[in-house]
């Protein structure tokens, strides 16, 4: 048992090792947020944690308006908050240090490797379980999921445990195994809306394993109607700022367009060897060729690939490859249960001595075949950016007691500097305003864009007007989408009347680029009222 114990725990500690080493290859540590949801994301956590440690008791709503005011790339709302209460706990840890959430992004990483781990451990033996979640791992799709903060890590790593439970309740029918996989599909629903494919996933299990009788059981209706009553109330009244980031309508014409392109991502992101070995797991789980503690797994892992492709085939969000990552872990499983079958067949004729030590060389190629595709992805992925926000918010909060920024670069940089100020702004004193709302109107996802400005002197006029101290500026490769209003606003501080010098540059790490920092050359204190008419409050709640 003692061994058992020391040999699981070395398997853990070698997964968590196998996602530190990729994440490490990806220069993320150390990076900053530079994505266009990242920094949102960090954000929100900080929110949280930031009313836990002030002033918890008053009025949630109005404290997230005030923080709006500040940094206006919080987004809870658009995204449900569990991810984000949790994320919140590790700023206990340092909240003006970078270090916690990346631990917190190495945990959400490595996460469904190891519930993949857990799960096959008893199932298959630790051999083949740990090749199960060194594959899950390395999966191409789970190294990109590695580049970012996401959601996504976590909605696959639901998706696996949900699974588990599921199956538990096929088997044994008790109670408390269906209203845990209906808790856990009320937190994948409460980390983002891509959980309601938890919804799906029954319907298709059950079909594929003719299990008609559970639509007879009355514990899964109970069950059904817990996970309702508990997330129906916050989507009601999020619906419509959830809805805003749609960038497709609902019909026949979504589902023509994305069906197939999510199907291709499963297959790209898992990589070809694996997919043809998941294939042989798929076949086997659905033709009852596979043990029986492996038939009902087999078949939930072909309704979760299912039911991940089909839900966001249907939902016009967005057609992106990591939308289907709640497929990655069932890919995993089936390709680790068709590996297995294969080599059983082959070395069925070995003895026991020589069987034992060709199972482990067997387990070994089946492993590295499976991870090639995702470690040349890995091999070929670039590195992390480093917009450098950081060194402009030491900047700005060491030289000005308070302060308005106007800060001009995409979506991921305008909410990086958000997200570098607010930790060290420890009074909030100091004000974020984002040029792409300062200059230009849009929706939430940047489709509907609009110039709100024509000349670079009007640029100046709406800059100066608002009292700003300092402009931080951002441009280069890693600077994309690249917006007109960041054309003008370039031509509004080269002009002999502006008032702003550029005071220092800041070169972009890992991509060709530098972010600028302009400062007035007589500092104002911030105009309050400007900066809400701009910032728009409302956003928060709305």
């Amino acid at each position: 048992m003692v061994k058992g114990k020391q040999s699981l725990l070395l398997s853990v500690a070698v997964i968590i090792a196998v996602v530190w080493l990729e994440m490490a290859a990806l220069q993320v540590f150390g990076a900053g947020v530079s994505g266009n949801d990242e920094s949102s994301h960090v954000l929100n956590g900080y929110l949280i944690w930031s009313y836990l440690t002030g002033p918890l008791g008053s009025n949630p709503m109005a404290y997230a308006q005030d923080f709006y005011v500040h940094y206006p790339k919080i987004s809870i709302g658009h995204w449900p908050p569990l991810y984000y209460a949790v994320m919140s706990l590790f700023f206990f840890i340092s909240p003006d240090s970078f270090a916690p959430l990346m631990a917190y992004h190495l945990v959400m990483t490595a996460l469904p490797a190891l519930i993949v781990l857990f799960v096959l451990w008893r199932q298959i033996g630790p051999r083949w379980a740990l090749a199960a979640g060194v594959v899950c791992a390395l999966l191409p799709l789970s190294i990109d999921n590695a580049y970012y903060f996401m959601l996504d890590q976590t909605i696959a790593a639901l998706a696996m445990a949900g699974m588990v439970l599921w199956v538990g309740y096929c088997r044994t029918r008790r109670l408390w195994y269906v209203l845990g996989y209906a808790l856990v599909a009320v937190a994948a629903v409460m980390v983002k809306g891509n959980g309601w494919l938890m919804g799906l996933f029954p319907v298709f299990h059950i079909a594929l394993a003719r299990q008609w009788r559970l639509l007879l059981e009355w514990r899964l209706y109970v069950a059904a109607v817990v996970a309702v009553a508990l997330v129906i109330p916050w989507y009601a009244l999020t619906y419509k700022i959830a809805s805003d980031g749609f960038n497709y309508q609902w019909g026949m014409a979504y589902f023509a367009e994305a069906f197939p392109r999510f199907a291709k991502y499963v297959i790209g992101g898992s990589g070809l060897v694996v997919v043809a070995l998941a294939a042989v797991g798929a076949v086997l789980a659905l033709a009852n060729r596979l043990e029986p503690r492996l038939g009902l797994m087999g078949t939930a892992a072909v309704a979760m690939v299912g039911a991940a492709v089909l839900f966001h085939a249907v939902v016009p969000v967005a057609i992106v490859p990591r939308y289907v990552s709640a497929a990655l872990p069932a890919m995993a499983v089936l390709a680790v249960y068709g590996s297995q079958w294969l080599a059983d067949r082959a070395l069925a004729r070995l003895d026991g001595g020589r069987a034992g030590a060709a199972t482990l060389a067997v387990v070994a190629a089946a492993t590295v075949a499976m991870v090639l595709p995702g470690l040349l992805h890995l091999h070929r992925h670039p590195p992390k950016v480093d917009l450098e926000m950081d060194l402009a918010a030491q900047r700005i909060v060491a030289e000005t007691p308070a302060s308005t920024i106007v800060i001009d670069a995409h979506p991921g940089g305008e909410g990086a500097l958000a997200y570098e100020v607010a930790i060290r702004d420890t009074g909030r004193r100091h004000y974020v305003v984002r040029s792409s709302d300062l200059l230009a109107q849009s929706n939430f996802m940047g489709s509907s864009y609009q110039l709100t400005v024509k000349t670079p002197d009007e640029v100046l006029a709406k800059v100066e007007g608002l009292a700003a101290t300092w402009v931080v500026a951002a441009s280069g490769t890693a600077v994309f989408p690249r917006f007109e209003h960041s054309l003008l606003i370039a031509q509004a501080l080269a002009l002999p009347q502006s008032p702003y010098e550029l005071v220092a540059t800041f070169p972009h790490r890992n991509r060709q680029g530098s972010t600028r920092l302009y400062r007035l050359r007589e500092p104002r204190a911030p105009d309050v009222k400007a900066v809400r008419a701009v910032n728009y409050p409302e956003k928060a709640i709305h």
